[in-house]
C-alpha cells in the first residue's frame, strides 16, 4: 500500500503561539530593564522596546519553520473534509512515533477513507453544479473552466518582518526629517468647568 500523495508546499517562518504563556511573558516583561529602568532618550527607548519584546517573543513564542500547501481550497471542501484530514494527520503523527503495524494500518485506512470522502464530495458538488447550469452555456463553460483550472494559489509573500521593517523605516524617516526642527511649543490651558442649567417644563 502506497503512502499518501503530498501537494507542493512552501516553507515559512511562523511563531508557535500554542505554547505561549501570557503570565510568564508578563512576568519577564515586568522584570526587564525596559520597565524597571527605561531609557530617557526617545531613540534609546525605541531600541530597548524593540530588542526587549523581540527577545521575549523569541523565548516564549519561538519561530518555527512550517510547510504550507499551495493547493487551492476547493468549493466542496467543508467541515467534514477538514475533520477527516485532521484525523488523518493525527494518525500519521502517531505512526511516526510508534512505528507499529497497527498504527500504520490505522493511518492508511483513514487515508483511504479520506480519499473516498473527497472524491464523493467533489463528484456530488460538480454534478449538482453542472445540473444547475442547464440552459445557460455561458455559465456552464465558466464552471467547467474552474474545474479544469490548476488548483494552485499564489501565497502572500508579505511577512511580519516585512511589515515591521516598513513601519520602522517610516519612524526613522520621520525622526531624520524632524531632527533639526525647533521643539514644539505646547500651551496648557486650564479648562473651566461648565455649569449645567436645567429648566423645568
Amino acid at each position: 500500500m502506497c503512502a499518501p500523495d503530498h501537494y507542493p508546499t512552501v516553507t515559512q517562518l511562523r511563531r508557535c503561539w500554542r505554547s505561549f504563556d501570557l503570565s510568564a511573558f508578563q512576568h519577564d516583561l515586568n522584570n526587564s530593564s525596559l520597565v524597571t529602568s527605561p531609557p530617557q532618550n526617545v531613540g534609546d527607548l525605541f531600541s530597548a522596546y524593540h530588542s526587549t519584546l523581540s527577545t521575549l517573543l523569541d523565548k516564549h513564542a519561538p519561530l518555527r519553520r512550517q510547510r504550507l500547501s499551495t493547493r487551492r481550497s476547493e468549493p466542496w471542501y467543508d467541515g467534514e473534509c477538514r475533520a477527516s484530514k485532521r484525523l488523518t494527520r493525527c494518525l500519521e503523527r502517531v505512526n511516526r512515533c510508534c512505528h507499529t503495524e497497527s498504527s500504520h494500518t490505522a493511518w492508511m485506512q483513514q487515508f483511504q477513507a479520506q480519499r473516498q470522502l473527497f472524491r464523493h464530495k467533489s463528484a456530488a458538488y460538480w454534478t449538482s453544479t453542472i445540473t444547475d447550469c442547464r440552459g445557460d452555456s455561458r455559465k456552464l463553460w465558466s464552471k467547467v473552466g474552474q474545474l479544469l483550472k490548476p488548483s494552485t494559489v499564489q501565497l502572500n509573500q508579505h511577512t511580519a518582518a516585512n511589515l515591521a521593517n516598513h513601519f520602522t523605516s517610516k519612524v526613522w524617516n520621520i525622526h531624520a526629517s524632524t531632527a533639526d526642527a525647533e521643539p514644539p511649543i505646547i500651551s496648557c490651558h486650564q479648562l473651566q468647568p461648565r455649569r449645567c442649567q436645567y429648566s423645568e417644563r
